[in-house]
């Protein structure tokens, strides 16, 4: 059961870092007279977009940036990835993809090249898979798939650990995050398999570095035996040290992230195009069950629950770039459903709760709040929490953290993380067992873990996810969601939203 332990725990451990995410279309703001100054991107040929920090490294394994993941997603191809609009899988590097009776899957490699020239073969993906040991992204898929192989263009994925849960369909969510390296370039680099390449790349993806100038802008160049397609000639990262959107504003970018709050600039103009997106993650505050704590009474679970304002915690944790969630699951997982018990605000209810549990205004609880000090936003939503909390009869000291070691130590009354989808929710019983090492709240219900166990259909999935919810161990804060603005002359192409954003899907009108 290790295996699958560490495959989750990296998962919730990488989303305090990193976002995936999925779009859908917003309409277009109404025409107005008001336009932005337009840049010269379609007649060069090149698409600027914004990046508010610098580089460290472009190793698809060692990367913890968001703004390096937004270049590696161009330079660098995975297998396949799935569709969230449940399409099935997209395929990139593979070209074929069979799954046997046994389990196994059979994968054909289309005809691709490396930047360098060299041709894509079965080595180069096992090479990749046996780097993930130490990936800061991908440490947890490390021993789940085995490879045996056929030829240079095929060969045939084992899964050794099905019988827990890593078969083949649940571990797509990971795979695809695994992107393909060169065995003999990057041995090349590195003395170590689990060794960094650094600020270097050679993947197979549409673009490759060209150049970085001295202010720290990043050229990315259409490459020329690229597999696929690709319209756009050049793409820029644009350094912009000071707020992201005023570039935009100004002409000077193409294509930027925006959020909820911060849209009205841009609402208005007439040459702008707006694309919503919601990420494939969910934060949410764990609430310990441990029997040595108070919260193990689910009374005290619920008064919390009924003390606290989900939609102002949502919008501090992530300055208004979210929508508050009310299921421990993002609406990507199959057979979602709102149709859960929400716990709205209710400061009365919340006092009657305490006061059944043997509390009162001169006998408070005491609540300690983990958080990762680095997470300045979170830090403050722990803040409101402790706002809202100590208005019923809650006393609350709140922790920052440099690491994520004690969430796994169930250990705390609260704490705030984020976690990683998968599209199935049978695999969300991990946060109600304690063998998996990830019962974040030390919960034990036994009747719970039966309940995920049973489900078959739509029906017995939204059921078991309202029981999740109502035993009040992970109150669901928020979905991050975010804003791209764009240029109305640039065409994001047909699959926008449906993986990652990748500019070689874009072209100009």
């Amino acid at each position: 059961m290790k295996k699958i332990i560490a495959l989750l725990l990296t998962v919730i451990t990488v989303m305090m870092l990193l976002t995936s995410c999925g779009g859908s279309g917003s309409p277009d703001p109404e025409p107005t007279s008001k336009s932005r100054p337009v840049t010269t991107g379609k007649e060069e040929n090149m698409l600027t977009t914004t990046m508010a920090g610098l580089p460290v490294t472009l190793d698809p394994d060692h990367f913890t940036l968001q703004v390096e993941d937004s270049i590696i997603n161009q330079v660098y191809e995975t297998l396949f990835k799935s569709r969230l609009d449940g399409n099935g899988l997209e395929y990139f590097l593979a070209e074929e993809v069979v799954l046997n009776e046994d389990g196994t899957v059979d994968v054909t490699l289309r005809d691709a090249k490396f930047h360098d020239g060299s041709q894509l073969t079965s080595e180069d993906v096992v090479y990749t898979f046996s780097r993930l040991e130490l990936s800061a992204l991908n440490s947890g898929i490390y021993g789940l798939v085995t490879f045996d192989v056929k030829d240079d263009r095929h060969f045939t994925m084992g899964f050794p650990f099905a019988d827990q849960g890593g078969d083949f369909e649940n571990l797509i969510p990971y795979m695809e995050n695994v992107r393909i390296m060169n065995k003999a370039w990057t041995e090349a680099r590195v003395e170590d398999i689990n060794g960094s390449v650094g600020y270097e790349e050679n993947g197979t993806g549409a673009y490759y570095l060209e150049k970085v100038t001295d202010g720290g802008d990043v050229y990315l160049k259409r490459f020329g035996d690229y597999w696929g397609t690709a319209s756009i000639d050049t793409v820029k990262f644009k350094y912009y040290t000071g707020e992201e959107s005023i570039a935009f504003e100004a002409g000077d970018t193409d294509f930027t992230t925006y959020a909820p709050a911060k849209l009205g600039s841009v609402e208005g103009l007439d040459n702008v195009k707006i694309e919503e997106v919601v990420q494939t993650a969910v934060t949410f505050l764990v609430i310990g069950c441990n029997e040595a704590l108070p919260t193990s009474d689910i009374r005290v679970r619920q008064a919390i629950a009924y003390a606290l304002n989900r939609a102002d915690l949502a919008d501090a944790a992530s300055e208004g770039a979210a929508k508050p969630a009310y299921n421990i699951a993002p609406a990507t997982v199959k057979y979602y459903t709102e149709d859960v018990e929400k716990f709205e605000r209710d400061l009365q209810k919340s006092k009657d709760l305490l006061t059944q549990a043997g509390y009162s205004e001169s006998n408070r609880v005491p609540i300690e709040i983990i958080v990762r000090g680095d997470r300045t936003q979170w830090v403050s939503t722990c803040e409101l929490v402790k706002a809202n909390l100590e208005e019923s009869f809650f006393d609350v000291e709140i922790t920052q953290l440099d690491s994520t070691a004690r969430y796994f130590q169930a250990d705390y009354e609260m704490g705030i993380i984020s976690f990683a989808y998968t599209t199935d929710f049978k695999m969300y019983n991990i946060l109600f067992d304690m063998s998996s090492g990830l019962d974040l709240a030390g919960i034990v219900d036994d009747a719970m873990l039966a309940e995920f166990s049973a489900i078959t259909d739509e029906a017995s999935a939204q059921k078991c996810m309202r029981d999740a919810i109502e035993t009040v161990a992970y109150y669901p804060l928020f979905y991050p969601t975010t804003y791209f603005a764009y240029d109305d002359r640039l065409d994001l192409g047909a699959n926008f939203g449906q993986y990652v954003v990748l500019f070689s899907e874009m072209s100009w009108k």
